[in-house]
């Protein structure tokens, strides 16, 4: 599995990132020609998926409490 991340536009904690991972995994599982490798490169493609699905997560949360402190300087200055 390469390592570099010139091809991918997000940096390691972004959904991007993770996706791209997952995505490689399963083009890695569709040439593998022995079953045994497939389900291990499946099971790191459902890794990479969780982790996305963290990361996206954390993104919302983040947005919330952005717009939440943005909301709340607003009131104050009201």
């Amino acid at each position: 599995m390469p390592t570099d991340n010139s091809d991918h536009s997000g940096t390691a904690n972004s959904v991007s990132f993770y996706l791209a991972r997952a995505r490689e995994q399963l083009r890695c599982a569709e040439k593998e020609p022995l079953i045994a490798r497939k389900r291990v490169h499946m099971a790191a493609a459902n890794r990479w998926l969780q982790l996305a699905e963290t990361a996206r997560h954390i993104e919302r949360r983040a947005q919330q409490r952005i717009a939440n402190a943005a909301c709340h300087a607003q009131s104050e200055t009201a």
